[in-house]
């Protein structure tokens, strides 16, 4: 049987919050945490040879940001569902990151319960095509 556990991997550049981040979804039944860098570039590397189920990525990333991985990761072939997260409450985030392709936008602060609820779903979706052999993504 094909694996149906949700894959994903974090890019995030403040060690506290990914490190809180990672235990969070590790201990969510169903996904697995399967890697993490705190930079673009490692990011982007990582991110191509792993080909996880989804991308959490902070908008604010050295040496370049956010949104340059973004852009990066949806040219890719199959392209993970891509969750951006920030630490500040600016709509021009949230809307240039949704122009960029992002499946997915929270604000740190205040959007973490709303970001595991979609992971969930995220993870049963992929359950459910496991069980039927149906893409429902």
């Amino acid at each position: 049987m094909a694996d149906d556990r949700l894959r994903v991997y974090i890019v995030e550049d403040h060690a506290a919050f990914s490190e809180k981040l990672a235990a969070l979804l590790d201990n969510l039944p169903g996904v697995t945490v399967v890697g993490r860098a705190d930079n673009v570039l490692t990011g982007l590397d990582r991110l191509r040879a792993l080909h996880p189920d989804v991308s959490i990525m902070d908008v604010r990333l050295p040496p370049s940001s956010g949104f340059d991985l973004l852009a990066a990761v949806k040219c890719s072939t199959i392209p993970p569902v891509t969750v951006m997260m920030t630490g500040y409450a600016d709509p021009e985030y949230r809307e240039r990151s949704m122009a960029l392709g992002a499946d997915f936008f929270f604000e740190k602060a205040t959007g973490l319960k709303d970001m595991l609820k979609a992971i969930k779903s995220l993870r049963d979706r992929k359950r459910l095509q496991v069980v039927t052999g149906v893409s429902t993504v």
